[in-house]
């Protein structure tokens, strides 16, 4: 005679196809939101062509990038001290950006190993969205900031007839904010779908527990009735 456990273990399905896709796009964005942060980590004065800011003073062409500041004569700042003197801006610009950009690119880039891994291992899938959610979060934080920092400095310095324009890296940043908001959103459609598949499957394993009894009952009674 059979025997019948009243928890039986709880089904473990495969992601789905539609899952597997919504988890790569989202690894795919997250790969190429974690490069344009880290390229605006290390623009000006790491990369010269990278800046968030450009303004001429006294004839000389000034970029601001997120650890500091360079001269058209490549003399850089040799560290974050507000960028204090450099522009008649009014106030000292703010160091908030220096903070936050690199970490949010830090970030980022765990969330794309997790999301990579979770196409492997199921189990990383919930991991995943938090780490995308937060990432995300701090992405937008770190845009916020770079938009407080330099837009008010390119009202001042246009204020002063600087001929303020901005940069490449204020783009990269909004692109890669953007970028990590879809991360966020299809890592949470992802999940969710994945959840209830996983639903849908214990619900079918539960009913073929709760029917098999019965199937053995009838038996077991069709037999005695035979004998």
């Amino acid at each position: 005679m059979g025997t019948f456990t009243d928890n039986p273990a709880k089904t473990k399905i495969p992601l789905r196809r539609s899952t597997m896709w919504l988890l790569a796009a989202a690894a795919f964005l997250a790969l190429g939101a974690t490069v344009l942060l880290w390229l605006c980590t290390f623009s000006v004065p790491h990369i010269m062509s990278l800046y968030y800011l450009k303004a001429k003073d006294h004839g000389q062409t000034v970029k601001f990038g997120t650890f500091g500041h360079c001269g058209s004569s490549r003399s850089c700042s040799d560290n974050i001290n507000g960028y204090r003197n450099v522009l008649p801006l009014g106030s000292s610009l703010p160091g908030a950006p220096v903070v936050v950009t690199p970490i949010s690119a830090g970030i980022t880039t765990v969330t794309t190993i997790f999301l990579i891994y979770s196409l492997i291992r199921r189990r990383a899938a919930g991991f995943s969205l938090f780490m995308a959610l937060m990432s995300t979060t701090l992405t937008v934080v770190s845009f916020i900031l770079v938009l407080a920092t330099f837009v008010g400095a390119h009202n001042r310095a246009k204020k002063h007839a600087l001929h303020p324009t901005y940069g490449p890296a204020m783009w990269l940043h909004l692109v890669a904010t953007l970028w990590m908001i879809l991360v966020s959103l299809l890592a949470a459609l992802a999940w969710f779908r994945h959840k209830r598949a996983v639903r849908e499957a214990n619900a079918i394993a539960d009913a073929t527990h709760l029917s098999a009894p019965q199937s053995h009952d009838a038996v077991y009674s069709n037999a005695a009735q035979s004998s």
